[in-house]
C-alpha cells in the first residue's frame, strides 16, 4: 500500500532535518534502539517517547572512506 502524501512529505522533511524530531508528533524525544544489519543495509528502531510511534530507519551502505579519522 503506497504512502499518503502527507506522510511522505514528513518522511522528507524528517530525512532532510537528519531526524532531530519525531516523524509524527514533532516532539524532541526520540529514543533509538540498537542497529541491525543484514548485507549492506542497517536499520534502528526509533520510538517517540511523547506519541509512542515507532518506525525503522534504513541505512545503506554507499562507499568506504579509508581516510584516517584525524587526517
Amino acid at each position: 500500500m503506497p504512502l499518503d502524501k502527507n506522510i511522505q512529505h514528513k518522511i522528507k522533511h524528517y530525512i532532510e532535518d537528519g531526524g532531530e524530531e519525531c516523524l509524527y508528533c514533532n516532539d524532541f524525544k526520540p529514543v533509538v534502539g540498537e542497529f541491525n544489519n543484514e548485507l549492506n543495509i542497517a536499520w534502528v528502531t526509533v520510538t517517540c517517547l511523547n506519541c509512542d510511534n515507532s518506525w525503522d530507519e534504513v541505512y545503506k551502505m554507499t562507499h568506504i572512506d579509508t581516510t584516517p579519522p584525524d587526517a
